[in-house]
């Protein structure tokens, strides 16, 4: 998915969905119990954040999130991404 096309509040409820996604598995597999307030202020924050989403912004980040590639756009993709790594293969890690 290119994220570059998506508004900052898109990009936001993106970044905490995949949080708590996160949070959910630490906690499903016993990690640290303390996780339930953490997934809380998640769940808080992006219903705030989507709350704060003008009309038709969060269907359109679930229209861009659902959306099935055809066999073209995923060769055109693949093609994009292996160009990006060749590109970053020489430069230092951070």
């Amino acid at each position: 998915m290119d994220y570059s096309a998506l508004t900052t509040k898109q990009n936001y409820v993106c970044t905490i969905e995949g949080r708590i996604s996160s949070l959910t598995i630490y906690k499903e597999q016993g990690y640290a119990a303390s996780y339930d307030a953490e997934i809380a202020r998640m769940r808080f924050a992006l219903a705030d954040v989507i709350a704060n989403m003008s009309e038709g912004e969060l269907d359109a980040l679930r229209a861009i999130q659902n959306r099935v590639l055809t066999p073209a756009e995923k060769a055109a993709e693949a093609t994009r991404m292996r160009k990006q790594m060749e590109e970053n293969r020489d430069k230092p890690s951070i």
